[in-house]
């Protein structure tokens, strides 16, 4: 099964070398469009939820529910407007790698998507 995924960049040379990254991955239908605004558009980071093995992070207790989710989202400071979107699709088994490719890309997530 897979997973549909929008990532929003300021530029097309962003997005040019997200879509690089995408190669050694499982993909499919990757595309890259210029956006009007991302003005209603809530755009969130992807984060790794912090855990007792954290440097620095006190123990925390962790439910089951908060294992099986590796990811959090968490909102942007960045308010410089992103013109263009990488719109794909991933297997679920390469989804969590992705992840850290979007954040190591400086992408940004639609919250209503993840």
């Amino acid at each position: 099964m897979s997973k549909h995924m929008q990532v929003y960049f300021h530029d097309e040379s962003e997005a040019e070398s997200f879509k690089a990254t995408l190669a050694k991955y499982s993909t499919q239908d990757v595309f890259i469009d210029k956006i009007e605004s991302d003005d209603d558009i809530m755009l969130v980071i992807p984060t790794l939820p912090a855990t007792s093995s954290d440097p620095g992070a006190p123990p925390v207790p962790v439910s089951q529910k908060d294992a099986d989710m590796a990811f959090d989202f968490e909102s942007s400071d960045d308010n410089r407007p992103r013109h263009v979107i990488v719109d794909f699709k991933v297997v679920e088994s390469d989804y969590e790698n992705v992840l850290k490719e979007v954040k190591n890309s400086d992408g940004l997530l639609n919250q209503a998507h993840v």
